[in-house]
């Protein structure tokens, strides 16, 4: 992935020109460069808001080592250190696969509209909310979904001390050069432990946690783009509420659930509902998976148990129907029964 940075993304998305330094492929295409935030920096020896060098997206994304990771041997073995001992220096304990995982962050097409047309101070209020919402995510993120595994075999479950550390970049355009505001955010994904180790942070491996992310992104771009005593957090690119985005579930599910899995989309609507506690939303919620509005409906009038749940009760009991098309059809009538509006 880091590789894909280095080609592309860092330098907004163009094709980087071989052998041309960092700094200068930037200011050729007119990107900022990218900037390091979160509370994790100090950890690794980096200054929020300095600038994200080639060598430190190599050695952290790339290797899976600390950022100054060749200074840092290089200074044990001018000390005495052996070889092996010395190479223990630039580690960020073991070496693992997944280094990072990639955010990208846009506002809504509405409001990337009015910042691609409006004038000067228009577009800076955006950028500030923009900035803000950014801000309040990666906040989010440090203190709800991420976590690195402490004790025996990894048994119990903590908070990385310190948080992550997030290399920033800017892009003012999309890949075919119209006006799209928006950031990437590379998260590194190795975390201090309690003790002084490092280990791996799995912040985005369930499906709950992605959908939070959505809904705190957008939701914290309305909040802060609105005067005091405005409109609460909305869902992602305007969605209303839950049925939005079950909307756009079946317009795409292979872009949100994979292998047409009901059981993951369950887990999705856990985490939007988790979403809306935590921003306080005051939106119905009918989708729990043993109980809730959708549950009960299914029950009183399928017959069916709930004990395991909607989409296990839907899998069960209707075995030569595909899963996801059975739950959108249920929701259709479940939606005529309540008098929600049609999609």
């Amino acid at each position: 992935m880091y590789r894909y940075y280095l080609r592309q993304v860092v330098v907004g998305d163009y094709l980087r020109p071989v052998r041309t330094p960092l700094g200068i492929a930037q200011v050729q295409v007119g990107v900022p460069p990218g900037r390091w935030t979160g509370r994790g920096l100090a950890g690794l020896g980096l200054r929020f808001g300095a600038i994200v060098t080639e060598d430190e997206l190599c050695q952290l994304f790339g290797q899976g080592r600390h950022p100054h990771g060749d200074w840092l041997v290089a200074e044990a073995l001018a000390a005495g250190k052996k070889p092996a001992v010395a190479a223990r220096a630039g580690k960020l304990g073991r070496a693992v696969e997944v280094t990072g995982a990639d955010l990208v962050f846009r506002p809504q097409p509405t409001i990337q509209l009015l910042w691609a047309l409006g004038e000067e101070e228009t577009r800076r209020v955006i950028e500030g909310a923009h900035e803000r919402a950014i801000e309040a995510t990666l906040a989010w993120i440090e203190d709800h979904a991420a976590t690195i595994r402490v004790g025996a075999q990894g048994r119990y479950p903590t908070r990385p001390v310190h948080g992550l550390a997030f290399a920033r970049f800017r892009h003012y355009e999309s890949r075919a050069g119209t006006p799209l505001l928006h950031d990437h955010v590379l998260v590194s994904l190795r975390g201090l432990r309690p003790d002084g180790t490092w280990g791996g942070v799995p912040l985005c491996s369930s499906s709950r946690w992605r959908v939070s992310l959505l809904v705190m992104s957008a939701g914290e771009g309305d909040a802060v783009g609105a005067s005091s005593g405005g409109p609460k957090a909305r869902a992602v690119e305007e969605w209303r509420d839950v049925y939005d985005l079950l909307d756009a579930v079946r317009q795409r599910p292979n872009a949100w659930v994979r292998n047409g899995s009901l059981q993951e989309l369950a887990v999705m609507m856990f985490g939007y509902h988790l979403a809306l506690q935590v921003h306080d939303v005051d939106e119905a919620f009918e989708f729990h998976r043993g109980s809730g509005g959708f549950a009960s409906w299914l029950g009183r009038a399928r017959g069916w148990s709930m004990a395991t749940g909607w989409d296990a009760a839907i899998m069960e009991n209707l075995p030569g129907e595909p899963p996801l098309d059975a739950f959108f059809r249920l929701v259709d009538e479940y939606r005529e029964f309540a008098g929600q509006p049609g999609s």
